[in-house]
C-alpha cells in the first residue's frame, strides 16, 4: 500500500519578548481549527531547538538591553533605516550567525517541512539558506509582526512571500527594498481564544484576584519580558490615592514582580494584583477598563481587540513608534511619556464616563474589526498557497553573495600565519565589496 505522509508545517521563532511566539501560535491554532488533525505542526524556539544555544542566550540578552534602553535602540533602528540597502537579515545571519545557520538548516533537513512561517527575520534567513543548500520543496513565508512599521532586517527576497499586517507596512517595507509583487497584507493574527466567549464573568476574574468588581481596572503589563519603565506608572497609580483596581503583569521579570508585590503591602486607596506571566491575558483584558503598556504589537492589538483604551508608557524602537502613531491617529489612547499628560489622565479616571467615547471609537474602526477573523483568513490563505511555485533558482548577484569560498585557499594557507592574516584582510574586504555591489543589494 502507498505510503501517504502527512503534510508538516514548520514555524520557527525566537521567544524573545512574547509576539514572535503569540503569533505563532495563533497562526497554529487557527490551522488546526479549520483543519483539524491534517497537518503535522510545530512551533519552536528555533536557535534553542536547534541546538546554538549561545546564538540563542546572545539573542535574548541583546533584546532584553535593547527594551531596557529605548534611546540607544531607536538611535540603532535609525541608522539601520539610513542604510537599510547595507542591513540585511540574509547578510547578517551568514556573516555573525553561522553557528546558527548550520545547525538550523540540518534541524529543517531533518525536519522535513513542506511550509514554513516564520515570524522572525532570522528564522526567514535560515530557512532560505537550508532550502538552498539541501534542495528542499517547501514553501516559505515571512510574517512581519510589526503591524505599522518594520526594519530592514524583515527584507527578504528570498522567501516565497512576505505577510505584512497593514497598506502602512507594506508601502514601508517597499521603500526598504522588498519587492512589492512578494508581498500580501492579511490582518493582523491574534489567538482566537481573544473572541471565544469567555467562561467567567467580569466580577469572577476580578474577585479571584481580591479586586472589587465595583471599581475602574487598570491592566498595566510591559511584554513578555516585563522590562521597560511600565512600573514607574503602576507605581505612581498605587500611591495616587485613587480607588481603582491594578493589575499589574510582570511578565518573565522576577525582580519587577518581587518588587510589586513589597509595593502591595503598602497602605493605599488601590486594590492592586501583581502577577508573573500568564496566559490568560483574553481574561484580564476582558475585565480591565483601560490599559497602561508598551507599544508592543501583541499586547496593545490584544487590548485593543478587547475594547480596552490604553495609554502607552514605553516605545522600545522605530517599528513600536508605528503603533503608538496608530494609536493616538485612531484615538484609542494616550501616549503617557509626558508625565504631565499621565497626570491629567489619572485624575480624568475618576470619572465613570471618561473612557466610553474611546471605547466607540476602537468599535467601530475598521482594522480593530478585522482582528476577530484574522488568524483564520490567514491559516485558510497559507493552506491555500501550499502548493504554489517555490523559490529555488538565484540571481548572479545572489549567487556572488553566498557562494564565495576560500577553503582552498585557507587549506594552503593552513601553515602561514604572515600570509593567513593578509588572505583574511582580503577576504574581508572582498566580502564588503560583494555587499556593496548593485546586484548583491538586489538579491539579498
Amino acid at each position: 500500500m502507498p505510503n501517504f505522509r502527512k503534510k508538516r508545517i514548520l514555524i520557527p521563532m525566537i521567544e524573545v519578548g512574547g509576539g514572535h511566539k503569540s503569533i505563532g501560535l495563533a497562526i497554529r491554532d487557527a490551522i488546526e481549527r479549520q483543519y483539524p488533525g491534517e497537518f503535522g505542526m510545530d512551533v519552536v524556539d528555533f536557535a534553542r531547538a536547534c541546538g546554538a544555544v549561545h546564538v540563542d542566550n546572545w539573542l535574548k540578552t541583546f533584546w532584553s538591553s535593547a527594551l531596557a534602553h529605548p534611546i540607544a535602540t531607536n538611535l540603532m533602528n535609525g541608522w539601520m533605516d539610513k542604510m537599510y540597502r547595507l542591513v540585511r537579515s540574509n547578510t547578517f545571519t551568514r556573516m555573525l550567525q553561522a553557528d546558527f545557520v548550520q545547525k538550523g538548516s540540518r534541524f529543517i533537513r531533518d525536519y522535513q517541512p513542506d511550509l514554513i512561517i516564520s515570524t522572525h527575520m532570522l528564522c526567514t534567513s535560515v530557512a532560505v539558506f537550508a532550502r538552498e543548500k539541501y534542495r528542499l520543496d517547501c514553501r516559505i513565508i515571512s510574517h512581519v509582526n510589526d503591524p505599522f512599521r518594520a526594519n530592514s532586517l524583515w527584507v527578504n527576497p528570498l522567501a516565497d512571500e512576505v505577510i505584512v499586517c497593514s497598506e502602512t507596512a507594506r508601502e514601508h517595507m517597499v521603500r526598504l527594498g522588498q519587492p512589492p509583487a512578494s508581498m500580501t497584507v492579511m490582518p493582523f493574527p491574534i489567538n482566537s481564544r481573544f473572541f471565544d466567549p469567555i467562561s467567567r464573568t467580569r466580577e469572577d476574574i476580578l474577585l479571584s484576584l481580591g479586586l472589587d468588581p465595583k471599581r475602574m481596572t487598570v491592566l498595566a503589563s510591559s511584554g513578555g519580558e516585563g522590562i521597560g519603565n511600565t512600573e514607574t506608572y503602576i507605581r505612581e497609580l498605587f500611591l495616587s490615592g485613587i480607588p481603582i483596581n491594578i493589575i499589574a503583569v510582570c511578565g518573565r521579570n522576577e525582580r519587577m514582580l518581587r518588587e510589586m508585590r513589597l509595593l502591595a503591602a503598602r497602605p493605599s486607596a488601590a486594590r492592586f494584583a501583581p502577577l508573573g506571566f500568564v496566559d490568560n491575558m483574553n481574561e484580564l483584558a476582558f475585565a480591565s477598563d483601560v490599559g497602561l503598556a508598551k507599544a508592543g504589537p501583541s499586547s496593545l492589538l490584544e487590548m485593543l481587540s478587547k475594547g480596552c483604551p490604553v495609554m502607552i508608557t514605553h516605545v522600545a524602537h522605530h517599528a513600536e513608534q508605528g503603533n503608538l502613531d496608530f494609536v493616538e491617529r485612531e484615538g484609542f489612547g494616550w501616549d503617557v511619556r509626558d508625565h504631565r499628560t499621565f497626570e491629567g489622565l489619572c485624575a480624568q479616571l475618576r470619572d465613570p464616563g471618561f473612557l466610553e467615547p474611546v471605547r466607540q471609537r476602537i468599535r467601530d474602526n475598521p482594522y480593530i474589526r478585522s482582528l476577530p477573523d484574522g488568524a483564520t483568513r490567514l491559516a485558510a490563505y497559507l493552506i491555500e498557497g501550499m502548493n504554489k511555485p517555490r523559490k529555488t533558482k538565484r540571481t548572479h548577484g545572489q549567487v556572488l553573495l553566498t557562494r564565495i569560498r576560500f577553503v582552498k585557499c585557507r587549506r594552503r594557507l593552513k601553515h602561514d600565519s604572515r600570509a593567513k592574516s593578509r588572505f583574511s584582510t582580503f577576504s574581508c574586504k572582498l566580502h564588503f565589496a560583494i555587499c556593496m555591489h548593485p546586484a548583491a543589494n538586489a538579491a539579498e
